[in-house]
């Protein structure tokens, strides 16, 4: 058994460890941490949803001054064809006409976020 204090063994990295994100959350501006979408999603007509890190955390589940809510869908603008699976479409067809169809609805979702930015 190995006590915490031995010295490391020959060839182990030593470099300090990255700062996690919780320690940069507060020095970076809003929204370096994700793609910067935003977009309603979590059934509000209005914006109630923002990407955090590639996934769409709910605006409304704010509690104790953090998200509490979301997370778990993928965002249509930095993770488009995740977006898509998640969002459970059928394709059908063979894999020709189903990658087709895929690349279709991607250009369709890039469009459409591309014109709501600049609106």
């Amino acid at each position: 058994m190995t006590n915490y204090m031995d010295p490391r063994p020959e060839g182990l990295n030593t470099d300090p460890a990255p700062p996690s994100v919780v320690e940069t959350l507060d020095d970076d501006p809003p929204n370096s941490y994700g793609c910067g979408y935003e977009g309603a999603h979590f059934g509000a007509p209005y914006i109630d949803a923002i990407c955090i890190e590639g996934e769409l955390w709910d605006l409304d589940a704010f509690e104790d001054g953090m998200l509490v809510g979301g997370g778990n869908m993928p965002c249509p603008c930095c993770n488009t064809r995740e977006y898509l699976e998640y969002q459970d479409y059928r394709y059908t067809g063979n894999a020709r006409n189903r990658r087709a169809q895929i690349r279709k609805d991607i250009r369709r979702i890039l469009r459409l976020i591309k014109e709501r930015k600049n609106a």
